[in-house]
């Protein structure tokens, strides 16, 4: 019995020391942001009436789990949500939930073709991501290849935005990204073929296409710009194409600014082209504490709901602390 047990023991005493061995360095992290905003909003509605209202929210306060170097591929697995779900209702809301093994992408998180290289920091997040620097996340299987000063990404995902259609093609959606430097340049190109619905109900499918550049003209200054387009349905309502230009600078002293201005014109007759103007000035305090301010304009914006268009100017004022 004794001579049973020494070597089970000499056989197991290995086996736990490789297990150790291949994840005594994973590490394990916990971070995102408390914050809290307010926003004074004015809307012009074209033949209506106006509006104002004032509202507070910390709805987009966030927070993350995440787990790097896991067994020897080095797996990272990451999970992040906040309380920006169910239309701004403080539900909790599933933002990222993926794992990233050997150049594989698979759960949610930003799309192959999201354009994040167009976006400058804004208190609202939603900024210009619907549109110019169009950056959503979805399921996916993807794969990002190295190419030697870029990188390519591509696979299938779910833009959610067709049903059971009644007749062509059902396809997944398909995306890719291209990301690259050029000397003080950051370049970015992405395209998606997407799954939808058209006017009869049919299942068809419309190209989206993307680029950015983001330079350097100063150790403190950027330049940025973007252009998307989108396709629809046959009956092209919402058929677009988005171009922007911005500026952003670190002012020294914990202060930075930002500027960006946009057009967004329809593929459908008679609409009229959508423009947004926002600046912000944030200041960060040695403690990490954060205070921003912002004041946003659009003009010509479409109400779905009402069928009317209506000028829009929030000013909105947040404070955030990261961890």
């Amino acid at each position: 019995m004794k001579l049973q047990h020494k070597i089970a023991g000499t056989i197991l005493l290995p086996l736990a020391a490789a297990a150790m061995s291949t994840t005594a360095h994973a590490e394990f992290s916990f971070g995102g942001y408390v914050a809290a905003e307010f926003s004074m909003d004015s809307t012009s509605v074209d033949g209506g009436s106006d509006t104002n209202d004032t509202s507070g929210s910390a709805v987009k306060s966030r927070f993350n789990l995440k787990k790097t170097n896991i067994g020897s591929s080095n797996a990272t697995i990451l999970f992040e949500g906040d309380y920006y779900g169910n239309g701004n209702q403080g539900n909790l809301r599933m933002r990222h939930a993926l794992v990233m093994v050997d150049g594989w992408k698979i759960g949610q998180t930003w799309s192959s073709a999201a354009n994040l290289n167009g976006i400058l920091p804004t208190v609202d997040f939603v900024g210009l991501t619907g549109t110019s620097v169009y950056a959503n996340r979805h399921p996916m299987i993807a794969r990002t290849m190295d190419m030697g000063g870029a990188k390519l990404s591509f696979g299938v995902e779910d833009w959610g935005k067709g049903t059971a259609g009644t007749d062509g093609p059902n396809i997944p959606d398909l995306a890719a990204g291209l990301s690259a430097n050029m000397g003080g340049a950051s370049l970015f190109a992405g395209a998606a073929l997407v799954n939808t619905n058209d006017s009869k109900g049919e299942n068809t499918t419309y190209a989206h296409l993307t680029a950015s550049a983001k330079v350097a003209v100063a150790d403190s200054m950027k330049l940025v710009g973007s252009v998307t387009h989108t396709g629809d349905d046959d009956t092209g309502t919402a058929e677009w194409t988005a171009v922007s230009a911005g500026v952003g600078a670190g002012l020294g002293g914990g202060l930075s600014a930002n500027a960006m201005a946009e057009v967004k014109s329809f593929g459908a007759s008679g609409s009229e082209d959508q423009t947004m103007v926002f600046v912000n000035a944030f200041y960060k305090m040695p403690s990490g504490l954060e205070f921003g301010v912002e004041l946003q304009n659009v003009t010509d914006s479409y109400n779905k709901t009402t069928a009317k268009y209506e000028d829009r100017t929030n000013f909105n004022v947040q404070g955030k602390f990261a961890f």
